[in-house]
């Protein structure tokens, strides 16, 4: 069976005991978030030593490091959330911080403890190799050996990069294919959004099958759609027919007869 790559972190099960496992999710999130962060070995950062089981990170970075989406919209926790997770942890003894120049340092307390393997009760008693030998690296964040691995890794971040395109299309972009394709800001978020999930559920998100150029492929999916335009302008100009004839008005009538006029 091949190695996964980028190691691990542990999680102790006796946590149901205590009492992160029923404070707030935000708070769960950014203790998780923690531990995947701290040096899983002492390194230097800026002239200064970090030791295992310490980060230096900001209150932004964190709350960056947590944002998720929701459509084509990204969200973060507040920065009052990440300040109260933080007095919660420290509080109950599970990290230390300590400000510096650059942010503040961020120890996890107890870590050899908790991501030493051989200190878990049942670590010996699997027989077979792969559970009584895991892979020696406490960390998500171990510098992979194979530079293969390591380079197809970061051609897949770029492509799932390019593919969030569709989702936090730039102000410029969208005005331009308004302009071009005579559609609404929201047709244009709409379509791109339903474009990413296509991307997502074909696999054409990564790998040789991926578009190398998402705007562009964007701009084909709405020029498609730009071809069924001049149905709408003869019902605009229907509709505008009948608005002077019953001073009837309506927000779809409106945005067909702007599209005539356009």
């Amino acid at each position: 069976m091949p190695k996964i790559h980028g190691g691990y972190y542990l999680k102790a099960r006796c946590v149901q005991n205590s009492t992160i496992s029923t404070a707030p999710p935000h708070v769960r999130e950014i203790w998780d978030w923690i531990l995947r962060e701290v040096n899983h070995k002492e390194g230097n950062s800026s002239g200064r030593v970090i030791a295992r089981g310490e980060c230096v990170r900001t209150y932004e970075s964190i709350l960056e490091g947590l944002k998720w989406k929701v459509g084509y919209r990204t969200e973060r926790y507040s920065r009052s959330q990440c300040e109260t997770a933080m007095k919660v942890l420290t509080r109950e003894g599970m990290i230390t911080t300590t400000k510096t120049t650059r942010g503040m340092v961020i120890k996890v307390v107890n870590y050899d403890k908790f991501q030493t393997p051989s200190n878990y009760e049942n670590h010996n008693e699997i027989k077979t190799r792969t559970t009584r030998e895991p892979q020696q690296s406490h960390t998500i964040n171990k510098n992979d050996k194979n530079v293969k691995n390591d380079k197809n890794d970061k051609k897949d971040i770029k492509l799932h990069q390019k593919v969030d395109y569709l989702l936090n299309i730039p102000k410029k972009d969208i005005n331009e294919f308004i302009g071009k394709f005579n559609v609404t800001e929201e047709i244009v978020k709409e379509k791109g959004e339903k474009f990413y999930y296509y991307c997502l559920s074909k696999g054409k998100d990564k790998g040789k099958d991926a578009y190398k150029n998402f705007k562009a492929a964007l701009r084909n999916a709405l020029s498609d759609f730009g071809k069924k335009l001049p149905e709408d302008v003869e019902m605009a100009k229907r509709i505008k027919a009948t608005q002077e004839k019953s001073n009837i008005s309506s927000p779809q009538a409106k945005e067909l007869i702007n599209k005539m006029k356009a």
